[in-house]
Order: structure tokens, then C-alpha cells, then sequence
């Protein structure tokens, strides 16, 4: 792995901090070796930086739907999906269902 900019990247992707304040309140930068320990645990390939983020890209995928819209009643909505990749010509059909506050 060369680039420390790669390293950096995905780490901050894994909430995984390059720095933090000691318990004497005294500035302590993390060692790169270790955030690669920490991503390597995590599951992420580390054996190159194309593998890094090629993991990190699959490990960070958005979401399909958001877990829950609410939308007042009468009121024009609009849903945001991520399908990833598609052939060309899809027909995506689909209905709402109104919950009203019940299970």
C-alpha cells in the first residue's frame, strides 16, 4: 500500500479517526500501521490501495430505500432509490401503501 490518502479515505468511511486527545488532554496521532490493522480486522482488503477500495466501495453501498418517508397526506411525494447498475430499458412499476398509524 502506498497511498496514505487511500488509507485515510476509507478509514474515515470506517468512522476509524487518524487522531485523538489523550486522557491528558495532549494531542495523539494514530499510526498508519494501525488503521491498516483496524480496517484489515474490519474486513476490508488491505493488500493494495485498488483493493481497498474496491472493498470499501462494496462495504459502503448506499442504501436502496431510506428505512422509513413519511409524507403528509395529500402532499406530492417524491422517492429517491439507488438501483445500481440496469440494463437500459426497465419498467419499474410500484404502489403505496397508507399505514395511517396502524401496524
Amino acid at each position: 500500500m502506498n497511498q496514505n490518502n487511500v488509507i485515510k479515505q476509507v478509514a474515515e468511511m470506517a468512522r476509524i479517526a487518524d487522531s485523538y486527545v489523550s486522557a491528558w488532554g495532549e494531542e495523539a496521532k494514530v499510526e498508519t500501521d494501525t488503521i491498516v490493522r483496524l480496517l484489515t480486522s474490519l474486513g476490508y482488503d488491505t493488500s493494495s490501495d485498488e483493493a481497498l477500495l474496491a472493498s470499501a466501495k462494496k462495504k459502503h453501498k448506499p442504501e436502496v430505500l431510506a428505512s422509513v418517508t413519511v409524507i403528509q397526506d395529500g402532499a406530492p411525494a417524491e422517492v429517491s432509490m439507488f438501483l445500481g447498475p440496469m440494463p437500459e430499458k426497465v419498467n419499474l412499476a410500484g404502489n403505496c401503501k397508507r399505514n395511517r398509524g396502524r401496524y
